[in-house]
């Protein structure tokens, strides 16, 4: 409760002056919380369909971290951008596209530098979702299976269900007819998590696709 009081007042700040004065407030913080305001504010702004607002403060306050050298910071902000410039990539201009995946891409640099392995598997995930945004399904398929192949061997259910969907959909572009069975055990595979974890999200999208695939 405190915590949405205190983002809504950065919100109000923001909109009377911006962003740089809600970054001056940040910034006057103790480091642990100056990290957890950049990376969670714009989180936070996008919950509340501020998606235009999100990015204007991410990319100001990658600015403004830059002489800090927080790799993880500036990773998850990358990553952050690049998920927000891309979700609704059907409705985005393609030279926003290529500046998400620009994003994902420093993002996952970031992660390796970092040795980052729950990073790594996040980023490849970035970088394969922004691919298949921009209708690269063939390298869409090649960071879907790396991510995959990372977020199983770190038991990251979630992650996993995920990649394994998003895996099964771009084979579904790349050869339907071809990748017909991998498509199938991906969806099982899929269905089988989303349902330990009751995540009636993931199942609604899995139940969508499956009437496609079908």
């Amino acid at each position: 409760m405190e915590k949405n009081k205190h983002y809504e007042e950065l919100i109000e700040l923001f909109f009377d002056r911006c962003a740089e004065s809600v970054l001056e407030k940040i910034f006057a913080q103790d480091d642990a919380l100056i990290y957890q305001d950049i990376i969670e504010l714009p989180i936070y702004m996008i919950m509340n369909q501020l998606d235009k607002e999100a990015n204007i403060m991410m990319e100001v306050g990658l600015a403004r971290i830059a002489s800090m050298d927080n790799k993880k910071v500036k990773a998850v902000l990358y990553n952050n951008l690049a998920n927000n410039l891309s979700s609704s990539f059907d409705e985005v201009a393609p030279e926003d596209l290529r500046k998400a995946l620009k994003y994902a891409e420093k993002g996952l640099q970031l992660m390796k530098d970092l040795n980052d392995p729950h990073g790594i598997a996040k980023s490849l995930g970035m970088v394969g979702f922004c691919n298949f945004a921009m209708e690269d399904y063939q390298s869409a398929q090649e960071y879907y299976r790396s991510a995959l192949k990372e977020t199983a061997s770190l038991d990251m259910k979630e992650e996993t269900a995920w990649n394994s969907l998003s895996l099964a959909q771009t084979l579904f572009f790349v050869d339907r007819k071809g990748y017909q069975e991998e498509i199938a055990d991906l969806l099982e595979d899929t269905g089988k998590i989303f349902t330990e974890l009751n995540d009636d999200e993931g199942l609604a999208e899995l139940t969508d696709f499956l009437l496609e695939f079908q």
